[in-house]
């Protein structure tokens, strides 16, 4: 008898593609709802990791992290309480400057060595959660239009069928699940290519801030983790790419200590290969059955520069199992519900997809967008304006709520003050010298 088979004689209310960060997440709530869920990870390791990634978990994710009740853990394991200085052609912005760690907006640095093991064994050891390592998504069960479930290998035989009231594809950019159920796709090509690697007992000029560099239009980024490391990333311009590889070890630190208060390289240890990414294009998906949604990667895998991945895999996912919850419980429509789910992603991520996707055309920051000018000069001189900037990038407001705000007419006034300030002085510099 297959060892699978008593899975398939039951009724599941959800199953999840995915057992990562958004899978995990939205596994552990539905359960924690009173519901029954199986859970399915392609990888039979339950260690197993996502290797390509920022690491960053943004400061919009930390109510997430507290409603899984899991910060104590991050803690545990070592996960930087992070912030970031950012800087432009103006100059450092520097949000916070001079407050206690404990009192700043922060996330997480944290690498997903350690991250995706540990949602996935409170996944795993959630009751009503049945985990299956080691197999993946073969197709999805369709009857009168309608998702009803899916199918998995078996050892032998015919695939065995895990029929459930909603399916869910958490399993990231190459999404199966999107594949199957058809779900409408669009694509922003990202003209970056990215390199990464790691160091050991790295003295960043900020301490265990974060730091991320608009270099127009390149980027570069340092993330310090757990256990004494950094990440450090660059985002090279796809065009130089054959020269940039040409030799990636010198060209690498040459990219590093060209920056601003860029860390010196000398002073510590490489402990990883330099991995590149390429084609980490900007995909945005809908569901188009009844039945199933998207999560995570499979819903949005954004550009990596702005290390959005983690936190908004988090923030869907909770949003997810309450807009459907109630439905899948007998208490609402189903259909409907995974449309209010999905209005909201677009309404709460619409914006800053806009502009992500923007920038990943390479085009620069010089003079392009004056609100860009307006909040990047002004936010270099004035502490409310950088602090406004820090909420934005962490995606803790959105666009709409950062141009309608009074910050708006602040940074106004901070540049027309330095504006006239600048040209006061400079004609009182040329009266005293023509006397």
């Amino acid at each position: 008898m297959n060892g699978y088979a008593e899975y398939a004689e039951k009724q599941y209310d959800v199953a999840i593609v995915g057992a990562s960060v958004a899978g995990c997440a939205a596994a552990t709530l539905y359960a924690r709802c009173g519901l029954n869920v199986i859970l399915l990870e392609r990888r039979s390791d339950t260690n197993a990791y996502k290797k390509m990634c920022t690491h960053y978990i943004q400061a919009c994710a930390l109510p997430t992290l507290r409603r899984l009740d899991i910060t104590d853990a991050v803690d545990a394991c070592g996960g930087i309480k992070n912030s970031v200085h950012v800087w432009t052609h103006y100059g450092w912005i520097r949000p916070y400057a001079g407050r206690s760690r404990e009192h700043v907006l922060h996330g997480y640095n944290m690498r997903r060595e350690k991250l995706d093991p540990l949602l996935r064994e409170m996944a795993i050891n959630t009751p009503g959660v049945t985990y299956i390592g080691g197999k993946s998504i073969r197709d999805l069960i369709i009857r009168d239009g309608c998702v009803q479930g899916l199918t998995i290998a078996a050892e032998q035989g015919e695939p065995l069928e895990l029929r459930a009231k909603l399916v869910v594809g958490a399993d990231g950019r190459n999404s199966t699940t999107a594949r199957l159920s058809g779900a409408r796709e669009k694509i922003t090509p990202n003209r970056r290519v990215f390199f990464i690697a790691y160091f050991k007992n790295l003295p960043l000029t900020t301490g265990k801030t974060s730091q991320l560099w608009f270099l127009d239009p390149e980027i570069a980024y340092a993330f310090p983790c757990d256990e004494e490391l950094t990440l450090l990333c660059a985002g090279i311009d796809e065009a130089r790419l054959e020269s940039f590889r040409e030799n990636v070890e010198r060209n690498f630190e040459r990219h590093f200590h060209s920056l601003p208060e860029g860390p010196n390289m000398a002073n510590g240890e490489r402990t990883s290969e330099i991995v590149m990414g390429k084609h980490m294009h900007t995909v945005r998906r809908r569901s188009a059955l009844p039945g199933v949604t998207l999560v995570g990667d499979a819903l949005l895998a954004a550009d990596p520069y702005p290390g959005v991945g983690i936190g908004w895999a988090l923030n869907a996912a909770e949003r997810l199992v309450d807009s459907t919850a109630d439905a899948l419980l007998g208490k609402g429509d189903l259909r409907r519900s995974i449309k209010r789910y999905e209005k909201w992603h677009h309404s709460a991520v619409g914006g800053h997809v806009a502009l992500i996707s923007s920038y990943s055309s390479c085009r620069g920051f010089r003079s392009v967008y004056p609100p860009e000018k307006l909040f990047f000069s002004a936010g270099v001189k004035d502490p409310v304006v950088a602090d406004h900037i820090d909420a934005y990038l962490n995606r803790v407001i959105t666009i709409r709520r950062t141009l309608l705000s009074a910050v708006t007419l602040r940074a106004m006034w901070v540049n027309a003050k330095d504006y006239f300030g600048r040209h006061l002085a400079s004609g009182v510099r040329r009266f005293l010298a023509e006397r």
